[in-house]
């Protein structure tokens, strides 16, 4: 890879008030389990939260506990990051109160890097008696200092907390497979996500020809509404189906396939992440789907890979001993069920933050041979999605301002530094399964230019989001939002169609 010497690793942020760069220390992959409990059984206890009032036994239970009250300035208390660092960490409490509107989450205490967010999930709101508040979270293996925010109470309420529980979920076991072959220097597929296709019956040749891409990332969505094993086996033979009548056109002009399990058996957000999949029940559904697919399409080598699961996100998750599994080990056990039954097509797996370049810093390569890796693009998330679902507009790249920074081509690159740092240490190839900006995003023609320069220099393979899906995406759309009209070229498909170009030669 060219320039790496110029990444400043996101560890050496996190240390520079140290005095330099350093690996911060993280607990061995063998712990799991309950790695911090508070029960509050002392005012001194109760005083390591700032603002908290000690309730003795006014818990459940006769349990102490403590009373916070809503204001500007949250409730916190300081963590250990020695003990949760590169982890996947379910946090638990028992609450209650008034008027609540807020939530309990572990927040970051130093200087963020690029794109980096801890997501929580939000609490039950209103008011109530006491009941159990829990979420996953992962915490990048650079992550400096962290604290626990106490939040339900928001600006104006009054909550309660007892047994507050920190639980690191166990990590899979370690990848014995070697990638023997050297990693590519230049991306060898440049394509385009797509959406179903039907009824566009001139729209594979007119990618293949005019386009000149060698690659779709192909949805199988809209399953999240069939959510029983009956139904979801059907939805996926119906999508099976689909791309079956269309596989020989794509053949035909030379264009491989991603296989994209867009969506899960259970509930998904606006933006089609899957955040509902954490049931044994779910879980088992997509496993029994997968051996359905990879019994279909062994030995077709117009299959480019398995896309298992389209951005996973785990708050929440909650781990149990014995019960579903976490991202990281219900993809292992995924892979490992295609294996079974098909040796050779490459598995492509995303990170539980959304597929964001941030989840890497917690990521492990699963026990499965051939494993592509994959990352989705929209950093920053303001920018690229302004105008979407009604949110506001931002301004132009480069110089668009989000989370404190200056968004130009140089952060792009160090938003991507868990992703490079991961595969220079596990030596595994790098797919962009997404990219992209809203078509009206002012600048976002140097924006996705800045991007692909980066993925040309990394050598990774591409697809652009989307070709023929919602027009809010569209580069055959103006960046009029109110124009519906698909024009023979515009300047954002020119850029794409000379990067495509490369196919070619």
């Amino acid at each position: 890879m060219m320039m790496l010497k110029k990444l400043v690793p996101l560890s050496c942020i996190v240390a520079a008030a140290l005095g330099g760069c350093m690996t911060p220390s993280a607990p061995p992959d063998s712990l799991s389990g309950v790695v911090f409990e508070e029960t509050f059984k002392t005012p001194e206890a109760a005083a390591q939260v700032s603002g908290a009032e000690f309730i003795p036994g006014g818990g459940p239970d006769g349990q102490n506990s403590i009373r916070i009250k809503g204001g500007d300035r949250p409730a916190e208390m300081k963590l250990d990051a020695s003990k949760l660092r590169g982890r996947l960490v379910t946090v638990e409490a028992m609450v209650k109160g008034q008027d609540l509107s807020g939530t309990l989450q572990i927040v970051p205490d130093y200087i963020q890097g690029p794109g980096e967010y801890y997501p929580s999930r939000g609490g039950d709101k209103g008011s109530y008696d006491w009941r159990k508040f829990a979420y996953s979270v992962q915490i990048p293996d650079y992550a400096g200092d962290l604290k626990l925010r106490f939040g339900h109470a928001g600006k104006s309420g009054v909550a309660e907390y007892a047994d507050v529980k920190l639980t690191l979920v166990p990590v899979p076991s370690p990848c014995t497979y070697i990638n023997e072959q050297p990693l590519q220097k230049t991306p060898q597929y440049r394509g385009a996500m797509v959406g179903s296709l039907r009824g566009d019956n001139d729209a594979i040749r007119i990618f293949g020809e005019k386009w000149h891409g060698n690659l779709v990332r192909y949805q199988f969505g809209g399953g999240g509404d069939a959510n029983t094993p009956e139904k979801y086996r059907k939805w996926g033979e119906a999508r099976m189906a689909d791309l079956d009548r269309l596989l020989p056109e794509f053949e035909k002009y030379g264009i491989k396939v991603v296989i994209d399990l867009h969506s899960g058996p259970a509930t998904m957000n606006e933006i089609l992440q899957n955040v509902g999949i954490w049931t044994t029940e779910a879980q088992d559904m997509i496993v029994d789907l997968w051996r359905e697919i990879a019994r279909h399409y062994k030995g077709n080598s117009n299959i480019y890979g398995y896309d298992i699961l389209n951005e996973p996100l785990e708050p929440s998750y909650v781990y149990r001993p014995g019960g579903a599994l976490d991202w990281n080990r219900l993809a292992e056990r995924i892979g490992k069920a295609i294996r079974e039954i098909d040796p050779d097509t490459p598995i492509i797996v995303a990170c539980a933050v959304g597929g964001n370049p941030v989840g890497f810093g917690s990521l492990r390569p699963i026990d499965v041979p051939n494993t592509i890796y994959t990352v989705h693009c929209y950093l920053p998330h303001g920018y690229t999605h302004q105008g979407v679902h009604g949110a506001k507009m931002v301004g132009a790249y480069p110089g668009v301002k989000h989370d404190g920074r200056v968004w130009n081509k140089e952060m792009l690159r160090r938003s991507l530094e868990p992703v490079v740092k991961f595969q220079q240490q596990y030596k595994v190839p790098i797919y962009v399964g997404e990219f992209g900006a809203a078509r009206w995003a002012p600048g976002a023609e140097q924006y996705l230019a800045d991007y692909i320069d980066l993925f040309e220099e990394y050598g990774w393979d591409w697809t652009y989001h989307a070709f023929r899906e919602w027009d809010g995406w569209s580069a055959e759309h103006s960046t009029d939002p109110d124009d519906k009209t698909r024009y023979e070229s515009t300047p954002r498909m020119k850029l794409l169609t000379d990067y495509m170009s490369r196919n070619r030669k």
